[in-house]
């Protein structure tokens, strides 16, 4: 099974039937979606750079996405 993209899971019924019974708009939920990826992406990343024995990143620099 592959996984489904943003775009799919907000046009999918059963998700807005869920959003619906929740009365969660949809584009709060694509907010929480964006943050939760924007999340994942960061901790990604500084695990990536940990591993490399980039991180911590100095104070005042900022990494580079590993997305």
């Amino acid at each position: 099974m592959q996984d489904m993209t943003m775009s799919e899971v907000l046009k999918d019924p059963l998700i807005r039937q869920m959003l619906r019974a929740d009365n969660m708009s949809l584009g709060a939920f694509a907010e929480l979606l964006e943050s939760a990826a924007n999340d994942l992406d960061r901790k990604l990343a500084a695990s990536s750079l940990t591993a490399q024995g980039k991180w911590p990143v100095p104070p005042g620099q900022e990494y580079q996405s590993v997305a």
